[in-house]
């Protein structure tokens, strides 16, 4: 048995060489298999739009269809804000376009038309999914924010946060060499 960075893993000898038996009386975690969603103590910050998840070269259309092939817009998904919320949304248009809500199974429920570079829009109560006709032009430039509320706040880029008030106390313990 040896310790692998505090995975223990045990080895066995295959006739050539020692080989990874894998973990030893142990759940280990696949890498990537702890997600934001999956915990209680990793939240988003205060800008929603993960510029980075935008699918590019489709528009939100009428009645919720989505269309593809244009470069000049993508569509970005919102689906952990529950019904009922309003969103400011800044960056997104300045032009008349879509914004569509879904229920949980993906049908379509309503739509919203971003008409300005800020506006407030509620997402009706019964929705769990929202997405946006996100301008490419405006990608990267500090600008596209979807916040929580009805009114702009300064710009925050997309990110996670780890609240520290969520997680349990932990104990430091250290081993010296010899004991345990």
């Amino acid at each position: 048995v040896k310790g692998e960075n505090s995975n223990f893993h045990r080895y066995f000898w295959n006739g050539t060489s020692w080989a990874d038996g894998g973990a030893y009386q142990a759940v280990e975690l696949t890498s990537g298999s702890v997600t934001p969603p999956k915990t209680t103590f990793i939240n988003k910050g205060k800008n929603l739009c993960n510029e980075s998840a935008v699918v590019p070269t489709s528009l939100v259309g009428g009645s919720g269809i989505i269309y593809t092939g244009n470069v000049s817009f993508g569509v970005f998904e919102l689906s952990d804000v529950p019904g009922g919320t309003t969103l400011f949304c800044t960056g997104l248009s300045a032009g008349g376009y879509y914004t569509a809500f879904y229920d949980a199974s993906g049908t379509f429920i309503s739509q919203a038309v971003i008409s300005s570079s800020g506006q407030a829009i509620t997402t009706p109560t019964n929705s769990a999914r929202t997405k946006f006709t996100v301008p490419m032009i405006n990608l990267g430039k500090k600008y596209i924010q979807i916040e929580i509320g009805s009114a702009a706040t300064s710009y925050e880029e997309f990110a996670y946060r780890i609240e520290e008030k969520a997680l349990p106390l932990q104990t430091k313990l250290e081993l010296t060499t010899g004991t345990v």
